[in-house]
């Protein structure tokens, strides 16, 4: 069951970690439930930081065309105007796409939410009135340094305490896990002379979702790749489940 909730969580996201640790009954068991996720943590967080270094230090060793969407887009504005009406409109769009995948998700429970939230946000910035509302990007990125430090307060190693000898083995576990998913993952884009920094937010869109992989993008300042990063990290919400049902299934 453990395999299976790390395929899913490192395929989508907390969802699909979380649907496979239901259905096998191991939030039941509290203590090993709160170890794999400190591990998750303890593993990932790492893991995000160093795929905001490698690309930096890559590009200097072995230098990679950028797509041509680097060029063309719009670099982030380190400054941005906020106007009230704005910052009301972005609030009440964002709880009002809540609360419809909220409802969606009791009628449709095979829809997970975030799927639904996603794409309700996809389709609301193709309008040119959300388009021009002020605020977006500095409100968008604060949440999600909310969210990156939510995550960092979730690592309580003490309680890895709890399962004594087991700690070793789900850190190895899930260390050798992301350690060959960063192999395979560079290692085929050196391969195929691909953009470091398309790897690096592939890569976050695996093992972090939606959420790091859009931090990825602003990090490395590529607003090309804020919509491929959320929209790979929705496939990836689609299929882990199924995935992590799949690996628990054959173990």
């Amino acid at each position: 069951a453990v395999a299976g909730m790390f395929t899913g969580t490192y395929i989508g996201g907390s969802i699909n970690f979380n649907a496979v640790a239901l259905s096998y009954g191991v939030n039941e068991n509290g203590t090993l439930y709160a170890a794999t996720t400190v591990v998750d943590n303890l593993i990932g967080t790492p893991w995000i930081i160093a795929t905001l270094i490698l690309p930096r230090y890559l590009q200097k060793l072995f230098p990679r065309k950028k797509l041509q969407s680097a060029k063309q887009a719009q670099q982030i504005p380190s400054v941005e105007f906020i106007s009230l009406s704005s910052l009301a409109s972005i609030l009440a769009l964002g709880f009002l796409a809540m609360a419809i995948s909220r409802v969606l998700e009791y009628y449709i429970p095979q829809i997970p939410e975030i799927i639904t939230l996603t794409t309700i946000a996809l389709i609301l910035a193709q309008f040119p009135s959300v388009q021009q509302l002020h605020g977006k990007h500095t409100l968008g990125f604060f949440f999600i340094l909310v969210f990156l430090a939510v995550i960092g307060t979730l690592c309580d190693v003490g309680a890895l305490s709890g399962v004594g000898s087991l700690a070793g083995t789900l850190i190895l576990f899930v260390g050798l896990l992301v350690l060959i998913h960063g192999v395979v993952i560079f290692g085929l884009g050196a391969l195929f002379k691909m953009d470091w920094d398309v790897i690096a937010v592939a890569s976050q869109a695996n093992v972090g979702g939606n959420t790091t992989a859009i931090a990825a993008a602003e990090s490395l300042d590529r607003p090309d790749l804020l919509i491929p990063g959320v929209l790979v990290g929705s496939l990836g919400n689609a299929l882990g489940t199924y995935l992590g049902f799949m690996v628990a299934g054959i173990l």
